[in-house]
């Protein structure tokens, strides 16, 4: 958007890239970067314990949300669920639903995902979710 609003945005450390070339025609040539998703807070805040563990379709019910993040790097997604330290790999290209855990099979894979996105996390200075039962963080 700086690039749409002729903003200097050089001095500034932004996360994407600029959409301008595409409006006049050119082609993209994006290159491969990892994606992360971090979602460090147990949902809902308030009645946690109270809340549902699965919620039904159009039942308006509110559902607990764990701490999780994800790394994608083209096809490889990793998931990191931070109660059980718990690591689960996919592959997109072939399961898309992710309905098939590679982490047992592609250990290398797993931990190569896990330790770049614990370093993305350090080097955002992201923060990581505190136990509701406990109030200590937990940084599995």
């Amino acid at each position: 958007f700086c690039d749409v609003a002729r903003v200097d945005c050089s001095a500034l450390t932004l996360d994407g890239e600029s959409l301008l070339p595409l409006f006049h025609g050119a082609t993209a040539a994006w290159p491969e970067r990892a994606l992360t998703w971090h979602f460090p807070y147990y949902h809902p805040e308030k009645g946690y314990k109270k809340a549902r563990e699965t919620i039904g379709v159009n039942d308006f019910a509110v559902s607990k949300t764990r701490p999780v993040s994800a790394i994608r790097v083209g096809d490889s997604k990793l998931l990191q669920f931070y109660e059980s330290g718990k690591r689960e790999l996919y592959d997109l290209r072939n399961d898309p639903g992710e309905q098939h855990d590679l982490s047992n099979s592609q250990p290398e894979r797993t931990a190569q995902l896990g330790t770049l996105l614990k370093q993305t996390l350090q080097n955002m200075d992201a923060r990581y979710p505190t136990d509701p039962f406990t109030d200590q963080p937990n940084t599995n």
